[in-house]
């Protein structure tokens, strides 16, 4: 959206240059309504600060984007009248929790799947994709769904806290991805780690 020669201009819809995979989805309305607010924030909040689009956080187009209920990431099954839409959009930029997608006619679907559970396994290798997988490297693998219990235990060893209480949650249950993405959210808060304009993280 950003051109890397021109200051103070943002592009748009099918003038953005990307691989012909993204060309493809942007002929789609949702994609092209969703270029079209983040080129709006982006705009605003550039002329708001003073400064060119180019100096405008990525991290901080997309919080004013939830702040009005914006998808950032089209899950299909977590609308914006979720209670947990915007925990969950935030983990999934992040990358720690990502979406299924399935072709489906002319469209191509996101999906989520909230109530579904997720593997110890699964868990400890998006953790460790993400960064400090030291801090995990003696974590005992079972491939099994991980307990409510057993998730905040892990995140707790990777955030290298002692222990975090499991909140009134039936510790003993295995935990969906729906309350994966409010523990991850909650307990690790990866969206307000600093990335640049690649959505590549700031070390």
């Amino acid at each position: 959206m950003i051109p890397q020669t021109v200051q103070g201009l943002i592009v748009a819809e099918k003038g953005i240059s990307v691989s012909n995979v993204v060309n493809g989805t942007t002929r789609l309305q949702p994609c092209v309504l969703l270029t079209g607010q983040a080129a709006g924030v982006l705009a605003a909040l550039s002329a708001h600060r003073n400064v060119t689009p180019a100096k405008v956080g990525v991290r901080a187009v997309q919080e004013q984007l939830l702040k009005s209920k914006a998808y950032l990431l089209p899950y299909i099954d977590v609308k914006p009248t979720d209670p947990e839409f915007a925990a969950i959009q935030r983990v999934g930029v992040t990358g720690i929790l990502k979406g299924h997608g399935v072709p489906y006619k002319w469209a191509n679907q996101t999906w989520f799947y909230p109530d579904s559970t997720i593997t110890d396994r699964e868990l400890v290798t998006a953790l460790q994709a993400w960064g400090r997988s030291a801090r995990l490297s003696s974590y005992h693998i079972t491939g099994k769904p991980i307990t409510v219990e057993a998730a905040i235990r892990l995140l707790a060893v990777y955030k290298g806290q002692e222990e975090i209480a499991a909140d009134g949650i039936d510790k003993f249950e295995p935990i969906t991805r729906r309350q994966l993405a409010v523990k991850i959210d909650s307990i690790l808060d990866p969206f307000h780690q600093p990335i640049n304009i690649k959505g590549n993280r700031v070390k």
